[in-house]
């Protein structure tokens, strides 16, 4: 079974069980919606718990969540540092939108199909997402994922398209 991350429990939220999570979901809102099965994962010792959405909201930059199974602070402290997960057929997403794990396997080329480089990380930024392109002996080279750059994305073939801007590579 795969798993999606949507995001990462970095510290807990008043003592009533709620829990501060960066997210890396476009979709919050819709996946944190009340009674939505959720997966809380600990990397270290490989061990996946499911649990409930009871609340959601959205604080500055960061998700505020609480689950049906834990009601105070003490309950949920286990879970710092814990990715919060979704199985992957539930994780349907709009056309053009896209997973960061799925860009990542993409292999970048200009419109001439030359083989610019590979993509190594989608990294945000406060306007927008940007996609950090390796190259074999050369310095990495930023993307912005938008329309301007950005002319297609095939994920079947691993294959992104983008318009090189001169002072672009």
């Amino acid at each position: 079974m795969n798993y999606i991350t949507l995001g990462k429990i970095v510290s807990l939220f008043g003592i009533k069980g709620e829990v501060k999570v960066y997210s890396s979901s476009d979709f919050s809102a819709t996946r944190y919606k009340k009674n939505n099965k959720v997966y809380l994962f600990n990397e270290q010792n490989d061990i996946r718990e499911e649990v409930s959405i009871a609340t959601f909201r959205k604080s500055k930059n960061l998700d505020i969540i609480s689950f049906k199974e834990f009601s105070t602070a003490t309950d949920v402290e286990k879970f710092i540092n814990c990715l919060v997960q979704i199985k992957e057929e539930c994780a349907t997403l709009p056309k053009g939108f896209y997973r960061y794990c799925d860009l990542e396997l993409c292999d970048v080329y200009d419109e001439n199909n030359t083989l610019l480089g590979h993509v190594k990380t989608v990294e945000e930024y406060a306007s927008y997402k940007t996609l950090r392109i390796e190259r074999k002996a050369q310095k990495d080279f930023f993307v912005p994922f938008v329309k301007a750059f950005i002319k297609s994305v095939d994920l079947e073939n691993h294959k992104i398209i983008i318009h090189v801007l001169e002072g672009l590579l």
